[in-house]
């Protein structure tokens, strides 16, 4: 019982234990608590509500689930409310936790159950009682026919022996009261609740035993087993059970023979029942049996069985380490996740200390922790370590750990050991660690967010960090690079920006990025002019950087907040105002030098593209002038002409040089650069009006060209020059894909598409310059 006990303990520690399960483990459980073969119970200790039941409390009552959790225990225990009170209150206090009670089921049947009642608490705080109910019905009758058969048997055999006694001298009497406890004795040998055989053996001529016959049986033989005296009665076991192994006969055969009783347990597979037999020998060549139906019995401890089996798959089966110790603090038992995680076996680990195997070291200090055992012991209750502890291994490796010390407690109360849960903390604490470095730190450059900026601002703006300055800092040209070059070329830009500012400022500056383009600095006990030493510092190394065309260029601006009551809020609206009046001059200069790298680039990538934009700027500038264009218009349309296909650089190279047609894809992707060049134009003072001709040089006359389907006058005039031109010089130059044609044929083209791709006008003006163009 006290084993059993034991174990049930175990169980409800790991179900109550103030320790958070995973998913995966509160299933398990829960499963457990649904599935499990004995009554289960939860209920309100106060008042006795039953707040919730297993299937097997529902199949033993009779109820059904929703009926049996508006009831009270108070409907089911035959104790009077006060009485169930107090047993409630005990098991609460954890005074007592076993009890024997009467229930009585829906159908009226009343039953002895035997109650395990142990106190729990929910996440909320709220105190509930959960109980764990066996039917000992059939054990408290066996018991009591047991008892009562027993007594009943040698109290009347005693009866027997002194009534024989007297009849034996009473001589006139003898005869009439012999007969009469013959009676009585026979009476009680057929009201026994044990069974009763007396056989006869029989041997071969050798003296071994080869059969035995029944002589006489009781009414418990024939009710146990089906047969009767009269089918039994001086037949031989062999006539009766065909078959039967030759190991009992020769078993009961020396029982039989030398005198020597035996006692057993046996299961008869004919009936289906277990029985625990006692053979003796009553006379010479005779043996008795004596056996008792056990089949409760045994059914109890096959469930026991199955329960200690549930236990401990449940236990090797948790990703948790579960150590169990006894009130010494030595080790009793270890699942497989203990093993792995303390390099101990269970057999190598059982009997030791408990501080021998499970070794504990502060994560910052170093320092070994003493395990929490004796304070489990005196305060009787769950204890639980540092999140920063380490359990180091047998072998020396080191595990950040969360764990849980409880107590185990026996039926009355008392503490007779602990039970530890432990779970390695590695990867919890791992990604705990990144959750809070990427919620303080930007994911591109490494460097702190917008958030820690702002939480740091409010620690560092005390008197003692005066002069306080803040510094802002945007990089020049972010769009232009992303737009020309893609964004992985804009990340790469930003990448390096933050590594120089890291650099360049100070280990006690705090470098942050806070948008897109833009980032901070803050310089405690940094005054106004040791602000600027840093920033020239910073521009010096922005001067000397260059990724391939990529111009590196930043704008600062900076305040600082030198008394206590001036406002962080306008030192940083100063910083930023500064910021912008810089940026103003500083950027315009970076994106000339960006679109020259980007002009340059396109030129390097392919030849055939350099070759093709300094012809359609010098057919184009003829076109112009043979419209008698102004000499300012004519300056504009040789610009546009160099610039018109700079959206290029976006484009593939291998689509760019292809000698093959396009697909309807690549033919897509090589619509999108008048775009391109619109938006790198457009970023460039200067530039940003020829942005647009560039935009519009693939419209057509008759509106089915890209990228807006603008038709006629609708497309600026240099858009029109530039389409005739861009034309009239593909058409002259030899193309992988195709050879060049004459002047004239070109020109022959151009007036047949007069009308619908190009400018009729335009045509008709440029027909003799370009007939007699000359590079």
């Amino acid at each position: 019982m006290i084993k059993r006990l034991f174990l049930w303990s175990f169980l409800l520690i790991i179900f109550m234990s103030d320790m958070t399960f995973g998913n995966n483990d509160s299933y398990l459980l829960n499963h457990i608590f649904e599935n499990h073969g004995s009554i289960m119970m939860i209920m309100e200790p106060e008042t006795g509500a039953i707040i919730d039941v297993n299937g097997a409390a529902v199949n033993f009552y009779g109820y059904g689930v929703e009926e049996i959790r508006q009831m009270s225990i108070d409907q089911i225990n035959l104790l009077s409310p006060d009485e169930i009170k107090n047993e409630r209150a005990l098991a609460v206090q954890e005074k007592r936790n076993y009890f024997i009670f009467k229930h009585r089921l829906k159908n009226g049947e009343i039953k002895d159950v035997e109650v395990y009642s142990y106190p729990i608490e929910t996440d909320e705080g709220k105190q509930l009682l959960f109980s764990i109910i066996h039917d000992i019905t059939p054990r408290i009758e066996a018991e009591k026919a047991a008892k009562v058969s027993g007594l009943t048997i040698i109290g009347l055999l005693i009866l027997g022996s002194v009534s024989l006694l007297i009849l034996f001298i009473s001589s006139n009497r003898s005869k009439k009261m012999i007969n009469e406890k013959n009676n009585e004795l026979k009476r009680l040998f057929d009201n026994m609740q044990e069974g009763f055989g007396l056989h006869e053996i029989i041997c071969d001529e050798a003296g071994n035993p080869i059969d035995y016959k029944f002589i006489d049986v009781n009414k418990a033989f024939e009710r146990i087993t089906g047969f009767t005296l009269e089918e039994l009665k001086d037949k031989t076991v062999n006539e009766v059970l065909p078959g039967t192994e030759k190991i009992w006969i020769e078993k009961y055969g020396k029982v039989a023979l030398t005198g020597v009783p035996i006692t057993f347990t046996n299961y008869a597979r004919r009936v289906g029942k277990h029985f625990s037999v006692s053979v003796y020998s009553p006379g010479p060549k005779q043996f008795a049996t004596v056996f008792t139906d056990i089949s409760e019995q045994k059914i109890m401890e096959i469930a026991l069985e199955k329960e200690k089996a549930l236990f401990k798959t449940t236990l090797h089966s948790l990703g948790d380490g579960v150590i169990s110790t006894d009130i010494e603090g030595c080790i009793e038992i270890m699942n497989r996740t203990a093993e792995q995680m303390t390099g101990w076996k269970e057999g190598e680990a059982k009997g030791l200390h408990f501080d021998e195997v499970f070794i504990l070291m502060d994560a910052f200090t170093r320092e070994p922790i003493q395990s929490p055992i004796e304070k489990v012991f005196e305060l009787e209750d769950t204890v639980n370590l540092d999140q920063e502890t380490l359990l180091v291994d047998r072998q020396g490796n080191e595990y950040p750990i969360e764990d849980s010390f409880a107590p185990i407690k026996d039926e009355t109360g008392k503490v007779i050991g602990t039970v530890i849960i432990f779970r390695d903390y590695s990867e919890k604490k791992e990604k705990q660690e990144e959750i809070l470095y990427l919620s303080y730190h930007d994911q591109l450059t490494g460097l702190y967010n917008r958030r820690f900026f702002e939480e740091e601002l409010k620690r560092l703006d005390t008197p003692r960090n005066l002069p306080l300055t803040i510094a802002m800092v945007d990089v020049n040209g972010l769009k232009l690079t992303n737009d020309a070059f893609g964004h992985m070329a804009g990340d790469s830009l930003l990448k390096r920006v933050s590594e120089v500012l890291r650099e360049e400022c100070r280990s006690d500056d705090i470098v942050a990025r806070i948008g897109g383009d833009e980032f901070i600095i803050l310089l405690p006990k940094t005054s106004y002019k040791e602000t600027q030493k840093i920033i020239e510092r910073i521009y010096r190394a922005f001067d000397g950087e260059r990724q391939s065309e990529i111009v590196l260029s930043v704008s600062i601006g900076w305040e600082t907040k030198s008394k206590e009551e001036e406002l962080c809020t306008d030192v940083f609206i100063k910083a930023e105002e500064d910021m912008y009046r810089k940026k103003m001059t500083e950027s315009q200069s970076m994106r000339s030098r960006t679109l020259q790298g980007i002009l340059k680039t396109v030129s390097e990538k392919n030849d055939v593209e350099k070759i093709h934009s300094r012809r359609v700027s010098k057919i184009a500038q003829k076109i112009g002038e043979s419209m008698e264009l102004t000499y300012e218009r004519i300056q504009e349309i040789a610009i546009v002409g160099i610039m018109h296909d700079i959206g290029k650089i976006s484009i593939d190279n291998g689509i760019l040089n292809k000698s093959e047609p396009l697909t309807t894809e690549e033919f897509e992707e090589i619509k999108k650069h008048p775009k391109n060049s619109y938006q790198i134009l457009k970023s460039v003072d200067g530039f940003s009006e020829l942005a647009e001709i560039a935009l519009y040089h693939h419209e057509r006359w008759d509106g089915t060209g890209y990228p807006n389907g603008l038709s006629g006058n609708g497309i600026p005039l240099i858009s029109r020059i530039i389409a005739v031109a861009d034309a009239f010089e593909a058409m002259t130059t030899y193309r992988p894909y195709r050879e060049a044609v004459s002047q004239a044929e070109a020109v022959a083209e151009l007036r047949r598409c007069s009308g619908t791709q190009f400018d009729p006008e335009i045509v008709k003006a440029c027909e003799t310059v370009l007939l007699n163009y000359e590079d």
